[in-house]
């Protein structure tokens, strides 16, 4: 038995392939909307259901895992959401290299894997780094969303934000 062609997702699903350059919002979304970007976006509930209560703000996830990604999106090509995308890359060079400075309006976080063991704690989405870069993208009052159910990842994840000066 074959295996099932890919169904082309665009542009409910993209890569950095597919972009010719850094996010100009009102040229990507088509609109002057605010823009939400969900770090973490897993299978897209999160966006699905904001993007369906909040027709009048766009959403884009970041997804490193292209499969989870591609179920997203054929989400929201089912719904037929012109507000929501998802990106398949890794957040920090999506946040660092293809997001211009005070454009985002929210950013949020929800559970991220918390990498148990110590060895690979290195792999944790929550860094200083990526708080770093939240911080330049967001505009000024912008929102920092975080959730996780791990306590000790929560207590890391609360001291980066604090630390900041921002």
């Amino acid at each position: 038995m074959m295996p099932a062609p890919r169904i082309d997702l665009r542009p409910y699903f993209l890569t950095f392939d597919d972009l010719p350059g850094p996010f100009r919002w009102a040229e990507f979304f088509g609109n002057q909307n605010p823009v939400e970007i969900e770090i973490g976006a897993g299978r897209g509930m999160y966006l699905v259901n904001a993007g369906l209560k909040h027709p009048d703000r766009n959403y884009l996830g970041i997804e490193i895992d292209f499969k989870e990604g591609r179920r997203a999106a054929t989400r929201f090509a089912k719904r037929e959401l012109p507000n929501v995308r998802m990106l398949g890359g890794d957040a920090q060079v999506a946040l660092a290299d293809w997001m211009e400075t005070s454009t985002v309006s929210a950013v949020h976080v929800y559970f991220p894997d918390p990498w148990w063991k110590r060895r690979h704690k290195k792999r944790r989405v929550f860094t200083e780094d990526l708080v770093q870069q939240i911080d330049r993208i967001l505009l000024p009052r912008g929102l920092l969303h975080i959730w996780t159910d791990v306590q000790e990842y929560f207590a890391v994840m609360s001291e980066l934000v604090e630390q900041h000066p921002a």
